[in-house]
């Protein structure tokens, strides 16, 4: 015997003077280590037949020998310490830990069966340093027995590796392949492998196959015979007060016990800050509940691990409260759903609830990274297989042990904290279990019902996200995917992507919210032919949304769309959702794409068909290379015949910008319109008249339908004709007037028509302001927009008044034929609002205005010969072409006889 370095004496486990009575623990005993001791397992020490529960109490240490050494036992408990090697002194010899026990009838699992638990105790597992995975530098065709790697490795014969896939929908083929080691030569480049491989796996300039090394001379695994057709391996598990674990050159096998929580491969439980606490460089295989959890623990550091053929969520934070781990260089791959893959048909997804089968309901969605809390490090992490690669998943609040915080009032629940830092981080061959699944996803909702029980919705669900109280953005840096249904995914309400490669995808990029997408290449089709199955079809680069959104594309590049394919494509699909001038595009590029699917808006009878736009700020989506509006295949976006043509392929205008920009109103006519929550598919597409542009009424008109959103183009006079006539009372808001911009609202009325125009803030309260009279039409239509000055102090002419001079800013005038409303945005003019800074989402001088319901424009009609007149209604009598409309009672409107010349039916599509 000797000291060791705590004072304690190292004496042998076989030393009979250790142990009570002078006698060695024999086969199938329970063992407790003797109080302030270190105990030395060396070659020569157990018996092969192994023991039952082993406790090391909390003032002994139980030490491994650097020897070969397999030790069977039902229970490792670690109140002490556990040496299996030190982060100094790694252990080059081969050390089993066979963990048995049954699965009981139970639903749980105690903590203290079939594990190696540490209670307040220290774990240090230190083996032999491999480099744990790396990509392939050369395509490996089936039949091959050489694998080309980037990087020199330090295995050897006889190991065992994986090879990932390089297709799409890894879950319907799995074409990862186990291989056995022959050789490597000397530069640590090309291996040898045992067997011949069964399938291609790619490796170009666009993206690369991992290999990742499965086998560790340290192994803790579960017993066979108890483990593999019960789906009941061992666990590891750190917990209590002192708790520590420490994980490098491990390797765990047949760990997890499917569906009972807190028993997976290593498990950090409850430590709160555990900053001395890491896992690196170890391998999970054959996984049956998990690779690696973090659970009610921050600061712990994962890095360059492989997890592989994991059931579940592989790489997982349990209950949303984890924060400020770092998470790098790890690999997680064939990564299995429980239960079933979450489905559904478009954006709500499935449904599901938690069940003895299902303990938590988002296995149905497992992914290779499961994030609850965006709050920490992802950097240089490898996904391939699984649901989804990386999921970020809405939780608005803590779930299991935490779940009775809530932290809403400092807006830190889980789905409000922005992402730390995402870096470097690929995904691949995932998300083709759902026809909105991605290799990234942002989305899903995961909570407790009333009674308890964890309930998950596997679609789309938004999260606000904020730093320090102050609204913060998801930012995703050098993100590669290839082999998705979709690239990243996001949900949510602002975000960032920069330096995104999507390959081989069916869409790159799918962003909601506040959206930048900046320095990207989105290539549909790579050499990789191999990709190919499944992915059939039309594939699109990217789509922009159709209401309440943001979205600026900037300085990419989109390869390989052919014919029926789409680089840039509108959604367009209903009326109940409206677009506003909410996307932008700027240094975009075109290479070896099929010009006809440059831009795609469809041609389709909707609302949101009619109103699509896109700012080519730079012309270099439209191939103009001059600033311009893309409008939708009406004439409505026509402001001006020799500024703008109808592009013979896409079947849109396309218009010079010159002055102008897009603008959109809500007006809003009580018992015609209907607000976005009373429309539904059929309601909403029912029209109620037409608007056009007043310069040329008869060849620019838009439908008007129940929904009350119009967009089109600034400094124009938009005028509204309803089949109906002009209502007695109606609203403007001024959705987004970009700053410097207007537009007139001009609708007829009989001259004896008297009008009450007051104008109120939605959300503030803001007492009635005044809203001058114009003496002329001039006046209303007068070009030059001057501002107040907002760099020096300025005082309105009373409290509700608005800061405008002249003929600038918010008027109206009546001619006896027409009611002329100059709309401007008023944050500019009213004196408590003018001040404000985030008007524009800009980045680097590129941006869209805001988009919100801040003023109410409200006009009243009065028209005293409608009280006996009763031809003073004169609803317009013919529909549009091909359309259905409403016909309200007469005593909603009040209206002038309409001219035949603005009755002259003009097909849309013209």
């Amino acid at each position: 015997s000797s000291s060791s370095s705590n004072g304690n004496l190292l004496r042998a486990w076989h030393e009979p003077g250790l142990w009570p009575g002078g006698v060695v623990p024999s086969e199938g005993a329970d063992v407790v280590l003797p109080d302030n001791t270190s105990v030395l397992v060396q070659s020569c020490s157990l018996h092969a037949g192994g023991y039952g529960k082993i406790l090391v109490p909390a003032s002994s240490r139980l030490v491994f020998d650097d020897a070969n050494i397999t030790l069977h036992t039902t229970l490792l408990e670690v109140r002490g310490h556990l040496l299996i090697g030190s982060p100094t002194c790694r252990l080059y010899s081969h050390v089993r830990i066979v963990l048995h026990g049954a699965r009981p009838n139970s639903t749980d699992s105690p903590m203290l069966h079939k594990g190696i638990v540490a209670v307040g105790g220290r774990i240090d597992i230190h083996g032999k340093e491999y480099l744990p995975w790396v990509r392939l530098a050369k395509t490996a065709y089936s039949g091959d027995t050489v694998l080309h790697v980037q990087e020199p490795v330090n295995w050897h014969a006889g190991q065992r590796i994986v090879l990932t896939p390089t297709i799409f929908r890894d879950d319907l083929l799995d074409q990862n392949e186990e291989l056995t080691i022959r050789g490597v030569d000397a530069t640590g480049t090309v291996l040898l492998v045992a067997e011949r491989l069964r399938h291609a796996h790619y490796a170009g300039p666009e993206y690369q196959a991992e290999v990742g090394l499965l086998s560790r001379r340290i192994v803790v695994e579960g017993y066979a015979d108890d483990s593999l057709a019960t789906a009941f391996g061992g666990h590891i598990l750190v917990t209590g007060t002192g708790g520590e674990g420490r994980f490098a050159g491990l390797q765990c096998v047949h760990l997890g016990q499917t569906n009972f929580l807190g028993r997976y491969p290593l498990h950090f439980h409850l430590l709160e800050v555990a900053n001395t606490s890491y896992v690196r460089d170890c391998s999970i295989t054959h996984s049956f509940y998990r690779g690696v959890v973090i659970h009610g623990t921050h600061e712990v550091v994962l890095t360059r691990t492989l997890g592989y053929n994991i059931t579940g969520h592989c790489f997982y934070l349990e209950d949303g409260v984890e924060e400020n781990n770092t998470i790098t260089f790890n690999l997680a791959a064939k990564v299995h759903t429980i239960f079933q893959a979450a489905a559904g048909f478009g954006q709500p997804g499935d449904y599901f609830v938690e069940s003895d089968q299902l303990r938590n309901p988002a296995d149905t969605s497992a992914a290779g990274f499961y994030i609850t809390n965006g709050y920490n490090t992802l950097i240089g992490n490898a996904a391939s297989g699984g649901w989804t690669g990386f999921a970020f998943i809405n939780l608005p609040r803590p779930i299991g042990l935490h779940r009775h915080l809530d932290f809403s009032a400092t807006l830190r629940n889980p789905l409000n904290r922005n992402i730390k830092l995402f870096d470097g981080n690929t995904a691949h061959s995932s998300g083709g279990q759902w026809n909105r699944g991605s290799c990234v996803y942002v989305g899903g909702w995961l909570e407790h019902r009333a009674d308890g029980l964890l309930t998950y919705l596997s679609g789309r669900a938004a999260r606000q996200t904020y730093e320090d109280a102050q609204y913060a953005f998801n930012i995703f840096n050098n993100t590669l995917v290839f082999g998705c249904t979709r690239g990243i995914n996001h949900w949510g309400s602002r975000v960032e992507v920069h330096r995104l490669g999507a390959y081989d995808v069916r869409r790159g990029a799918v962003l909601f919210g506040q959206a930048l997408l900046q320095q990207a290449v989105i290539d549909l089709r790579t050499p990789n032919s191999d990709i190919n199955f499944d992915m059939t079809g039309s594939r699109e680069c990217f789509q922009y949304y159709d209401t309440w959104v943001q979205t600026l594309v900037d300085n990419t590049t989109f390869r390989n769309a052919r014919s029926g394919d789409s680089v840039i494509i509108g959604m367009t699909h209903s009326d109940t959702f409206k677009p506003q001038g909410i996307n932008a595009i700027r240094n975009v590029r075109y290479e070896k794409c099929d010009p006809s699917a440059y831009i795609y808006i469809e041609d389709a009878p909707t609302g949101a068909a009619w109103l699509y736009n896109i700012k080519d700020v730079d012309g270099s989506a439209s191939l103009t290379h001059y600033p311009t509006i893309v409008g939708s295949h009406i004439p409505w976006w026509r402001y001006n015949a020799s500024a703008c043509f109808r592009h013979p392929q896409w079947h849109i205008w396309i218009c010079e910008q010159q002055d102008r920009d897009v603008a959109s109103l809500e007006i809003t006519m009580p018992g015609i319109t209907r607000t976005e929550d009373e429309l539904n598919t059929y309601e909403s597409h029912r029209q109620i008249g037409f608007a056009s542009l007043m310069s040329d009424a008869a060849n620019t008109r838009l439908p008007l339908t129940k929904n009350p959103m119009i967009t089109g183009v600034s400094k124009e006079v938009w005028l509204l004709q309803l089949h109906a006539g002009s209502p007695r009372q109606f609203t403007i808001n001024g959705v987004q007037i970009p700053k410097r911009q207007w537009v007139v609202v001009a609708l007829p009325y009989p001259a004896s028509t008297n009008f009450t125009i007051w104008i109120t803030q939605r959300y503030f309260g803001t007492t009635n302001l005044t809203l001058p009279q114009a003496t002329s039409l001039d006046q209303v239509l007068n070009v030059t927009e001057a501002l107040p000055d907002t760099s020096a102090a300025y005082t309105c002419p009373g409290p509700t008044d608005l800061c405008h001079t002249g003929a600038t800013g918010p008027l109206w005038f009546f001619n006896g034929s027409y009611l002329f409303i100059r709309v401007v945005d008023l944050f500019f003019y009213a004196d408590r609002y003018r001040n404000r800074q985030d008007e524009v989402f800009e980045r680097n001088g590129f941006g869209l205005n805001n988009v919100e319901l801040g003023f109410d424009w409200h006009v009243r009609a009065e028209c005293q010969a409608c009280a006996t007149t009763p031809q003073c209604f004169s609803p317009l009598s013919r529909a549009l072409p091909n359309t259905t409309y409403d016909v309200p009672l007469p005593l909603q409107v009040c209206t002038a006889p309409l001219t035949s010349a603005l009755l002259t039916p003009t097909d849309p599509g013209d």
